[in-house]
């Protein structure tokens, strides 16, 4: 009905759907009175901004109720994105019996032996991790895998000689590595391509690799490549920052609902992005510390590891990438996914999934990595292109747990401080805004038509390939480079990913110079407009049916 009529409720507490007279009108902050709708005992709780606001939660006698006004063209977005981010809400509380009882179940034993494949040779480095100068925790993402991408990326300024060395001491006979995989329980052909070989197929240290490597160490003789001090100082005013606007936030406030959000990017770009590749610091502890920084509004650490530090940038926009694949089955961003006809519409459709994008990195992914979950659509584990998947999950098993603790926590929080009704709306409404500005300054960079390259000819070298699938945006920009923690400078950051983002744009002028002497062209656009248009262009063309998937139906 459209009346304003009322009638008071027989139970407290229970939520109740109206509808308000359309052709009534209230700004955002008035107080209407009880006889103004002629309703006893009503005030608003929550009032949204804009004449006749699309969602109205109002206190009535003790219930809560929900009006949705006729004839309001924003309803039917709000309802339909509503709709999305319940199915995308109830799917990960739909897991988390299981999530909780895979918590108390002992963790699986994980072998002592291990095995890291490097350019097809087999080592065991679980005696030397802890000794491991970027700390154990990063030197056990390759174990029980080809790790020959992460040691090349990671390893720029290291002595060669002095690692050969190294390597040589550890290094396994074909007979010791057969024993050490029987006791870690693998398939050697798991872990080990040829002799020579590596996983991704590519070649590392070709000439320009080796030319940007020898650049970078001597553009950093005498000095550190991790954080700037400055840059630190700054990172650590918007913590403080932060700290207060969460503050706010909890009390209700409007201004630190839109300010949670872009502190928490600033933080999660330039201190937790840099903390995960082991930039920030000489000190593991100090990097492990700072990655957690984008929690819990944007991403889980230990997740965000194998996600992205193994997975995204050792097969940039291959198929084991696993950024191709969060956003099935609503839409593909890539033709190496198999069309279906619901992608005909992912024009649209990637807008009602787009809000939910770090509640996907902060619950979805994290139980479906403890649990196991197959997908009923894929039939496939979450991560399943990841070599040691089994592994890491069980040796981290601890650590996905604890985040996600924390993460969750902010549910009973916010409903704590601010109410169930206010409480769950602001939450949402905030991770809403952090998924935007997650998806724009972090989607466009590899989702353009033009970075969709194969590994033919001069893309045969993983560098060339690493610069060929980056798209830079704003590159002499300083602001551009904070506001985006360097990933408007993709393509060097891509190359060396270990050196800290303050100093990609000093690096780049001298970067572009030796990719223009190696024939790498250089993908760059003036401002983020072009950066971001380009990005939802591809989602809308990847949409539809090439002429040889055609042939193929």
């Amino acid at each position: 009905s459209s009346s304003t009529q009322l009638a008071t409720p027989a139970r407290p507490h229970f939520l109740v759907a109206i509808m308000v007279d359309a052709n009534a009108s209230f700004t955002a902050g008035d107080i209407l009175s009880a006889e103004s709708l002629e309703v006893p005992d009503f005030t608003w709780d929550v009032l949204l901004s804009g004449n006749v606001p699309c969602w109205r939660w109002m206190f009535c006698a003790g219930a809560n109720v929900l009006t949705l006004p006729l004839k309001s063209s924003a309803n039917f977005a709000v309802g339909v994105w509503s709709v999305a981010l319940s199915v995308a809400i109830i799917t990960w509380v739909a897991g988390l019996p299981r999530f909780f009882r895979k918590m108390r179940e002992s963790p699986k034993a994980v072998s002592d032996c291990g095995i890291w494949t490097l350019h097809g040779k087999k080592y065991d480095f679980s005696a030397w991790a802890k000794q491991h100068p970027g700390g154990e925790f990063a030197i056990n993402l390759g174990r029980n895998r080809d790790c020959t991408g992460l040691y090349e990326s990671y390893h720029v300024f290291a002595d060669r000689l002095r690692m050969e060395k190294t390597l040589a001491r550890f290094e396994l006979t074909p007979e010791a590595a057969e024993l050490c995989a029987k006791a870690a329980k693998l398939e050697l052909e798991h872990t080990a391509p040829s002799p020579g070989e590596n996983a991704t197929g590519l070649v590392f240290n070709d000439p320009f690799h080796e030319e940007v490597k020898q650049m970078v160490r001597d553009h950093f003789r005498g000095k550190s490549h991790k954080m700037k001090t400055g840059w630190g100082c700054l990172c650590l005013v918007t913590v403080l920052a932060q700290v207060i606007s969460v503050f706010f936030f909890l009390r209700g406030s409007d201004v630190a609902l839109l300010l949670v959000p872009f502190l928490g990017w600033l933080l999660t770009a330039n201190v937790a992005h840099d903390g995960s590749h082991f930039a920030v610091s000489q000190k593991p502890w100090l990097n492990s510390l700072a990655s957690c920084a984008a929690m819990p509004f944007f991403f889980a650490s230990t997740a965000w590891h194998l996600q992205h530090v193994v997975q995204h940038h050792v097969y940039t926009n291959d198929e084991d990438d696993v950024d191709l694949f969060h956003f099935l089955p609503v839409c593909r961003v890539s033709r190496l996914t198999a069309y279906m006809k619901v992608f005909r519409l992912q024009f649209m459709t990637f807008f009602l999934v787009l809000p939910t994008t770090v509640g996907h990195l902060l619950y979805t992914v994290p139980i479906d990595l403890i649990t196991g979950q197959v997908d009923a659509i894929t039939g496939k584990r979450r991560y399943w292109q990841t070599q040691n998947l089994d592994d890491f999950v069980n040796r981290f098993r601890g650590n996905l747990s604890k985040e996600f603790a924390w993460c969750f926590a902010w549910v009973p929080i916010s409903i704590y401080c601010l109410g169930v009704t206010e409480g769950l709306w602001r939450l949402f409404l905030l991770y809403s805004l952090c998924s935007f500005i997650f998806i724009l300054f972090t989607q466009g960079a590899h989702l353009q038509e033009e970075c969709m390259v194969g590994k033919e000819g001069e893309l045969r070298s993983w560098a060339k390939r690493q610069a060929s699938t980056s798209l830079n945006f704003s590159v002499n920009s300083t602001l551009w480079c904070f506001l985006a923690g360097g990933l408007n400078l993709q393509s060097l950051h891509h190359v060396i990913p270990g050196v800290g983002s303050s100093h990609l744009a000093d690096l780049w002028p001298k970067y572009r110079q030796i990719c223009a002497k190696h024939g790498v062209v250089l993908k760059e656009t003036p401002s983020m407009g072009p950066f971001c248009a380009g990005f939802f262009s591809w989602v809308r063309e990847v949409g539809q049916k090439t002429a040889d998937e055609e042939g193929k139906a």
